[in-house]
C-alpha cells in the first residue's frame, strides 16, 4: 500500500482511549489527563485533554461527561483553570466562552471554535473516541467554508477592518446571509490581531492576520485596502471612496467600524523623529525594529500615558533596552486594578529596570543635531534622556468624515448606538472603539440596559458587538447585556491581570485577598455592592465568574464576599435565570 495512504489511515482512524473511572471526575471540576507517550508516531509525543462532568442543561437529571483540548482556542491558556456553568466553559484568562457540546465560540475574544472529543462510558470506564488527527487538532474554523454566489443586489458595507468587522462578516455568513459583503479599509493589509499589539515583537504582518485572503474570497467578501471614505449619503445609501470618487458605491446596510487612533501630544518638539503613536501593525513593527538598532543604540525609552498599553509595552521591552521611563499623569498607576496593586506596581517595575514618574506630564521634547528626540522635559523641571518615545495619552474615534448633523454622536465624535448596535440612521450600525454604547448596570439593584453609555477600546467587547450587529441585520436581535472584560499583560512583573466590570465607575471600597502582586484578587464595591473584580495569573477564575454573575443581573454585596472565603461563586449564579447566550 502507498505509504501516504497508510499515514492517512493512521491519522483518521478512530481509536478508543481509556482515560479514567467515572468516580474520578467531580461535578463541574475541570480535570486534566494526558494521552501518551507511546501512542503517536512520535513515541514521546503527548496530548493533554480536559474532562468535566456537568449537567448538559437544567432539565436533565444525570450529568454528562465532556472532553475538550487542554488549551483555549484563542490564547492557549490552560482551560483547567477555567469555569463551567450551564454547559459553557470559560477561559479564566480572557473570558472566551465555548459550548461544551459543540465547541462553538459563543462570546469573548477569538475566532476559531474549540475541538470537542466523543466520550463513551463502558463498565464505569471513561473513554475518548478520536483519531490521532483529531487529538492533534485543538481548534476548528467556525463553519465550513463554501463558495457564495455572486449577486447584483446591494449588500452590507463595512467601513473598518478590526476584529469586530471580521466577527460581523463571519456571523453574517454563518447565519445564512447570501448578499454581497464589502470590507473597506484604509490599511494596506488584511484585518489583523491588535490584541496585545504593544507586547508583540512584530516582524511580518502576516504573523498576525486574522484570516488569509482565501477565507474572504470563499465567503464572497470584497476586500478594499488602502481605501478611504470621503463621504456617506445616508438617505441615498451611497458611499464615496477616494479610490474612485466618480463612482459612489451603494449599500443596503452599513456598518461603521473605523475604530480609534491615539491622540497626538501637542508640546514643543512633538514632531521630532523617534516619537511613536502605536496605532497600526507598522507602528509596532517600527518600535520592535528600533530595539535592535546598535549604531547608535536606541536604548533609552520614554513611555508617556496611563493606559494598560503603556505598561504592557514597558514590561515587554525592558530586557532589550538599558532604561525605560514611564511618565504617568495619573495620581496612581492603573488604579482600576486596585489601590494595593497600584501601590506595589512601582517597586515591581523597578525590579525590571523600569522607572515610574507618577503625576507628571511632558512639558517638551528636545532633539539632537539630526532632529531626533534626545530628551524629555517634565512639568516639574526634571529632564530625562531618551532616544525613543511612545505616546499613549488617550484615543479619539476615526469619525471626522461623518456629519454630526446626520448621525447622532457625542461631543468627542463617538457614535451613539442602542443595545442592538443600531445608530440614529436607519440600516446603519456602529461597532468597536468609535461607539458609545449602553453598558450593563448593577448598581443598587439596577440591571436595565440603556441607563449608562460608555466608550471602551476593548477587543473582546468589539467582537461581541460585531456578532450582535450581524444578528440584528439578519432579523435575529439578541437581548444581550454588555459586560466589559479585559486582560493586561505584564511581562517580568506578572504575566496577566484580568478585569471584569465597569471600568468607569468610581468605586468607594475594595476587598483584596492575596499576599503580593503576583497572587491577588480584588473585589471593587460601590455602596457595598460589587461592581467589578480583578485577578492575576494565580489559580483564580474570579473575573470570568463575575462575567456570568453580572450578565445574569445578580447582586453581590459586601456581606456575600466576606462570607465567601473560597471565592467560588457557582452557587450564587443559581439566583439568576438570564444567561449571556442567545436564546434561539
Amino acid at each position: 500500500m502507498d505509504p501516504s495512504k497508510l499515514i492517512c489511515i493512521y491519522r483518521n482512524t478512530e481509536i478508543k482511549f481509556e482515560i479514567c473511572k467515572v468516580e474520578d471526575l467531580e461535578l463541574d471540576k475541570l480535570t486534566k489527563f494526558t494521552i501518551g507517550p507511546n501512542v503517536f508516531d512520535d513515541k514521546d509525543e503527548t496530548r493533554d485533554v480536559i474532562l468535566v462532568k456537568t449537567f448538559s442543561n437544567k432539565s436533565t437529571n444525570e450529568p454528562k461527561i465532556f472532553a475538550i483540548p487542554f488549551q483555549c482556542a484563542f490564547c492557549n491558556w490552560s482551560l483547567e483553570q477555567g469555569f463551567v456553568q450551564d454547559n459553557i466553559i470559560r477561559c479564566s484568562l480572557d473570558g472566551s466562552g465555548y459550548d461544551l457540546e459543540t465547541g462553538e465560540l459563543l462570546d469573548g475574544p477569538g475566532f476559531d471554535n474549540l475541538s470537542v472529543y466523543k466520550v463513551v462510558t463502558e463498565d464505569n470506564q471513561v473513554c475518548i473516541v478520536a483519531s490521532i488527527g483529531k487529538l492533534r487538532q485543538r481548534t476548528k474554523e467556525p463553519f465550513t467554508l463554501q463558495k457564495w454566489e455572486n449577486s447584483t443586489e446591494n449588500g452590507v458595507a463595512i467601513i473598518g477592518s478590526g476584529p469586530d468587522a471580521v466577527r460581523c462578516i463571519e456571523t453574517l455568513r454563518k447565519e445564512g446571509y447570501t448578499y454581497p459583503i464589502t470590507l473597506i479599509s484604509k490599511e494596506d493589509t488584511l484585518p489583523y490581531h491588535t490584541y496585545h499589539l504593544p507586547s508583540y515583537y512584530l516582524i511580518k504582518v502576516e504573523e498576525i492576520h486574522i484570516r488569509p485572503m482565501e477565507f474572504y474570497k470563499n465567503l464572497n467578501v470584497e476586500v478594499l485596502l488602502n481605501t478611504n471614505v470621503i463621504s456617506i449619503d445616508f438617505e441615498k445609501k451611497i458611499i464615496t471612496l477616494d479610490t474612485d470618487p466618480e463612482k459612489p458605491r451603494k449599500y443596503q446596510q452599513l456598518v461603521l467600524a473605523m475604530g480609534s487612533e491615539k491622540k497626538k501630544l501637542q508640546v514643543p518638539g512633538s514632531d521630532l523623529k523617534g516619537i511613536y503613536y502605536l496605532n497600526t501593525w507598522k507602528d509596532a513593527y517600527d518600535i520592535n525594529m528600533a530595539s535592535f538598532e546598535q549604531d547608535p543604540p536606541i536604548d533609552k525609552w520614554a513611555i508617556i500615558g496611563s493606559s494598560f498599553d503603556c505598561y504592557e509595552l514597558a514590561s515587554a521591552y525592558f530586557f532589550r533596552v538599558s532604561s525605560i521611563d514611564v511618565i504617568d499623569p495619573s495620581e496612581a498607576p492603573l488604579k482600576m486594578l486596585g489601590s494595593t496593586f497600584s501601590k506595589e506596581l512601582p517597586e515591581a517595575l523597578k525590579s525590571i529596570n523600569v522607572t515610574l514618574h507618577i503625576n507628571k506630564t511632558v512639558e517638551s521634547f528636545e532633539g539632537d543635531e539630526e532632529n531626533r528626540i534626545s530628551k524629555v522635559k517634565l512639568d516639574d523641571g526634571s529632564i530625562l534622556e531618551c532616544n525613543l518615545a511612545v505616546v499613549f495619552i488617550g484615543i479619539e474615534p476615526r469619525t471626522s468624515f461623518l456629519n454630526p448633523g446626520q448621525i447622532k454622536m457625542d461631543e468627542n465624535g463617538y457614535i451613539f448606538v442602542n443595545k442592538f448596535m443600531e445608530t440614529s440612521q436607519s440600516d446603519v450600525y456602529a461597532i468597536g472603539d468609535n461607539t458609545k454604547f449602553p453598558i450593563w448596570q448593577n448598581i443598587s439593584g439596577k440591571v436595565c440596559q440603556g441607563e449608562k453609555y460608555i466608550s471602551l477600546p476593548y477587543w473582546s467587547m468589539a467582537q461581541t458587538q460585531g456578532k450582535i450587529t450581524a444578528r440584528t441585520i439578519m432579523g435575529k436581535k439578541c437581548n444581550r447585556k454588555l459586560v466589559p472584560i479585559t486582560i493586561c499583560e505584564f511581562v517580568g512583573v506578572e504575566p496577566y491581570e484580568t478585569f471584569c466590570g465597569d471600568p468607569a465607575i468610581e468605586y468607594d471600597s475594595e476587598i483584596t485577598r492575596g499576599t503580593d502582586i503576583k497572587n491577588r484578587i480584588t473585589y471593587f464595591l460601590k455602596n457595598d455592592e460589587v461592581v467589578a473584580v480583578s485577578n492575576n495569573y494565580c489559580n483564580s477564575n474570579l473575573a470570568v465568574q463575575f462575567l456570568e454573575i453580572f450578565q445574569r443581573g445578580i447582586k453581590v454585596i459586601r456581606g456575600d464576599v466576606e462570607k465567601n472565603e473560597t471565592n467560588d461563586w457557582s452557587e450564587v449564579m443559581k439566583r439568576g435565570d438570564e444567561t449571556l447566550y442567545d436564546k434561539e
